[in-house]
């Protein structure tokens, strides 16, 4: 690798490094997807014992996916003998690898001008939350890379065949990939031969096969509530989730949250448009059509609630797109003078942040109290914080090794919200929004 190289690299990393931990800074959530997380990787720890399925998806009812974003926490929870901090830890290495890739692949795409100026806008646009959509930036990228080089030079079908399994199995919203994948082979000049497909065929199965051994091993669960979900009967109101999905593309495009919000959707939503007329190639400008087409015509048909995260595969690469009309205009120099405004305007908005509601040191502060106290044990604990506030608490006492035992000689302690707690109450501890009373 090119001096030159290693150095952007070791800048887009800092730069990368700073924004993530700025933001953490703010707080670190630990709410029900990061505790089912936890729960699911510290029993492996435990039990020694691998795991087959991964997170559900969809809703409650919904299939399972594979189990390989909880494999990708165990070391981090290893290291951290099972401390929630893991996911930070987790989070920060994703948020710091993801831009790099970034740049290595989108330079290998189009120039290294393009790549850099991506890699240091997208560090805005990541997650600040530790779950399976993280990923989804650096599949992105990864995927489209795949697809411009099967179209443009040569890429083997089986290992592109293996990488959209593998993703399928990370989170669904990638499995929207499998068909462009599978486009641009067909659109390639070098399309591949018998003994590829295949190869391909094969390998796409392999990811699968934690999924496939669980299901032999309980009657098909996994694949009946798959099938259930794809051809089932939907009780939900067509009325009212007709149009969510457009809903939820809408709210998608505020990948910064800098600009006024109408703004900022306007802005990212002329790039989507104009991008496909300004990227050269017959065939690159069907994969792009594709790419973003695709998302939006398989989510028009799910009746039920969509989540702006379910584009994911599509706005992870605005920041390329932005990147690429930004450098092929006549003068670059008109363009990226406020780009860098907006990144340096947009890092200090981020440390004028007020703290979130919420942290995980908040549930650790409430949880050490009750654990260290010695007036009341063993004791109980209930919960008048309404639904999502308890989140996370179950997994911190065990983590501590003295959960709440509902014994009739442990003493009651209530966790209520300090906007709506009885008065006159025993308050023993607070704890930013938390209120903890001695029954």
């Amino acid at each position: 690798m090119a001096r030159n190289n290693k150095l952007l690299i070791i800048i887009i990393a800092v730069f990368s490094l700073i924004i993530c931990l700025l933001e953490l800074s703010k707080g670190y959530t630990f709410e029900w997807d990061q505790a089912d997380d936890a729960a699911k990787v510290f029993s492996i720890i435990q039990l020694q014992k691998p795991l087959l399925i991964g997170p559900r998806v969809a809703n409650d009812n919904g299939f399972f996916i594979g189990p390989y974003h909880y494999y990708f926490l165990l070391p981090f929870y290893l290291l951290t003998r099972g401390d929630p901090l893991a996911g930070v830890y987790a989070l920060l290495f994703v948020n710091v690898l993801t831009p790099i890739i970034y740049f290595l692949l989108a330079k290998k795409i189009f120039n290294q001008k393009i790549a850099l100026l991506s890699a240091l806008i997208l560090p805005l646009c990541l997650g600040k939350i530790c779950w399976n959509i993280m990923y989804a930036p650096l599949i992105s990228i990864t995927a489209f890379y795949i697809c411009y080089q099967a179209i443009n030079k040569r890429f083997s079908f089986p290992l592109a065949m293996l990488f959209a399994a593998f993703v399928a199995n990370v989170h669904l919203v990638p499995a929207s990939l499998t068909p462009i994948i599978i486009l641009s082979f067909l659109l390639a000049k070098n399309k591949p031969k018998t003994k590829e497909i295949i190869l391909g065929l094969l390998l796409f199965c392999l990811p699968f096969l934690p999924l496939i051994i669980f299901d032999l091993r309980h009657n098909f669960l996994n694949l009946n509530k798959l099938l259930q979900m794809l051809f089932g009967h939907s009780d939900q109101n067509t009325l009212t989730y007709g149009y969510i999905w457009l809903r939820s593309f809408w709210r998608s495009l505020n990948i910064i949250g800098l600009f006024p919000v109408l703004l900022e959707r306007l802005f990212f939503l002329l790039i989507l448009i104009i991008f496909p007329f300004f990227i050269t190639g017959r065939k690159n400008k069907i994969l792009v059509i594709v790419w973003l087409l695709l998302p939006l015509a398989a989510l028009s048909q799910y009746k039920g609630t969509v989540s702006e995260y379910y584009y994911g595969m599509l706005t992870s690469l605005l920041p390329l797109f932005l990147a690429y009309l930004v450098f092929k205009s006549k003068r670059p120099i008109l363009f990226i003078v406020p780009l860098v405004f907006l990144i340096l305007f947009s890092i200090l908005k981020i440390s004028q942040l007020p703290r979130s509601l919420i942290t995980l040191n908040d549930k650790k502060a409430v949880v050490d109290y009750l654990v260290n106290q010695k007036k009341d044990q063993p004791f109980n604990l209930s919960y008048e914080t309404g639904l999502g506030f308890d989140f996370g608490f179950d997994y911190l006492f065990n983590y501590r090794g003295n959960p709440p035992k509902n014994v009739d000689n442990a003493h009651l302690y209530t966790l209520f919200l300090n906007s709506h707690y009885p008065p006159q109450s025993n308050i023993v501890f607070q704890k930013s929004i938390y209120l903890l009373v001695r029954r």
